[in-house]
């Protein structure tokens, strides 16, 4: 019915090529220069959050706006920096330039308390970059796009009236 012998060494290089594998895949997301930098726009998101509450009432702020501009990961750490603010209303408008992250339907409603005007999503539908480079470095399996590739509002389907008032959708495609 077989040899015993063949098939545990079968079995244990199998399981081996296995474990190396993972190893190799659990390494590339942890070390890849485009993950662990992706990784901290939440630290940067958070101290940004938190200079700026600090500092609203200074006279480097005094009656001035604040606009946060963000492009590629620049625009993750502004959708992080809203979604780290514990205050409401902390800048008057943010913009994403071809923002290089997934944002969820509760992120999207818990970063608009943070903006007293608008949460501008500039995306361009072909844009190449983020459809190929941005999931191959996520190992984004799911599908999901990134913001700079969709448009917010029909992407996830939003429908509170205020939520839709406050997000604009510029599509950039040619």
């Amino acid at each position: 019915a077989g040899n015993t012998e063949g098939w545990n060494k079968f079995m244990a290089t199998t399981t081996q090529n296995i474990k190396s594998n993972a190893d190799h895949w659990f390494a590339h997301l942890t070390s890849n220069p485009w993950h662990v930098a992706q990784d901290k726009t939440v630290q940067v998101g958070k101290v940004l959050a938190r200079f700026l509450e600090t500092q609203q009432h200074s006279k480097c702020f005094a009656d001035r706006k604040v606009i946060l501009i963000g492009h590629s990961l620049g625009g993750a750490i502004v959708f992080q920096t809203l979604l780290q603010a514990q205050q409401e209303h902390l800048v008057d408008h943010a913009i994403c330039l071809a923002g290089a992250f997934v944002p969820s339907v509760e992120n999207i409603h818990n970063s608009l308390r943070s903006v007293r005007g608008n949460l501008i999503n500039v995306y361009n539908k072909n844009d190449q970059v983020l459809q190929m480079g941005f999931g191959a470095s996520n190992l984004n399996f799911t599908g999901s796009r990134p913001a700079g590739n969709i448009p917010i509002l029909i992407t996830h389907n939003i429908a509170d009236e205020e939520a839709r008032r406050k997000i604009l959708d510029l599509d950039m495609t040619q």
